[in-house]
């Protein structure tokens, strides 16, 4: 996917306004929506993601935290996926995204606004994507849980449902001694053959 982040322009020229873009996939069209960071949607995979401005942050001489937080034990992080997985899912089906929101990190909440969260789960609310079955199961992961160079804490993995699986990417930053949603990434489009 093509990363785009109307930042680049420096802070003496206004932003772009957030403008859709549909682009063609094997399984389907995505929706790629900018507002400084990536965020694309496609029926049913969305991805939101604040972690482009941290690197873009690290790249400008800002400080990267010498210090990194250890990754939660395999038990803490599938507790942080199910915690996440449940807000989103609650969000989709009430089409109420302010608990989502307030408990995203600082980035992502000055970047997506309630309503813009909503707009871009549009695809998720219409077809009436239900993640419970999932968070009955525990997470397979497809790597541990690991804290990157930049302090970011990654879990990648899938709920092994059927008849399709529930896969998540998520990555949060550490804000004021908790871990705070910074990417999401929930895709339930491969069938549980693949």
């Amino acid at each position: 996917m093509r990363h785009l982040d109307p930042d680049h322009h420096g802070p003496a020229r206004p932003r772009r306004p957030v403008s859709p873009q549909w682009r063609r996939t094997k399984r389907g069209w995505v929706l790629a929506l900018v507002a400084g960071t990536m965020l694309a949607v496609s029926p049913p995979t969305v991805t939101i993601d604040a972690a482009a401005a941290a690197a873009k942050g690290a790249k400008a001489g800002k400080k990267i935290p010498s210090k990194l937080p250890p990754a939660p034990s395999g038990k803490r992080a599938s507790s942080m996926v199910k915690v996440t997985l449940v807000t989103l899912n609650n969000a989709v089906l009430t089409r109420n995204f302010s608990v989502l929101w307030s408990q995203s990190s600082y980035r992502l909440r000055r970047r997506y606004s309630t309503a813009k969260l909503r707009q871009a789960f549009a695809p998720l609310i219409r077809q009436r994507v239900d993640l419970a079955p999932a968070l009955n199961l525990q997470p397979l992961w497809r790597r541990p849980p690991e804290v990157d160079a930049r302090g970011e804490l990654r879990l990648l993995g899938w709920f092994h449902t059927q008849p399709r699986v529930v896969r998540f990417d998520l990555r949060y930053v550490r804000e004021r001694g908790r871990w705070r949603l910074s990417m999401i990434e929930v895709d339930t489009t491969q069938s549980a053959k693949d």
